[in-house]
């Protein structure tokens, strides 16, 4: 296994924006409860990895990462993304006002 693969950085907010928009009519505020992290294992030996969701709508996008060695290494690398989602979400709507 290499190392951790996280496909968050790669997009700037206003890709991210764009995708959730994209989706369905978006609220004005973020509201940070409607996101989560779910962990998956996959393979032998099990791997994990985590995927930002959102509800009720799902995002347009897939915010994941893989290849982590236990679940809990990837529960935190997910809430550390989902974090740092949030944050730049929130930012980004500050701007905007």
């Amino acid at each position: 296994m290499g190392a951790p693969r996280e496909k968050l950085g790669g997009q700037s907010v206003a890709q991210l924006r764009e995708a959730f928009e994209s989706s369905g009519p978006a609220p004005l505020a973020v509201r940070s409860g409607d996101y989560f992290v779910v962990t998956r294992p996959h393979g032998r030996p099990p791997a994990w990895t985590w995927e930002i969701q959102r509800r009720p709508r799902p995002l347009g996008v897939k915010l994941s990462g893989a290849d982590f060695k236990t679940e809990s290494a990837a529960k935190l690398a997910g809430e550390k993304a989902l974090a740092e989602l949030l944050a730049r979400l929130a930012d980004e709507e500050k701007n905007a006002s």
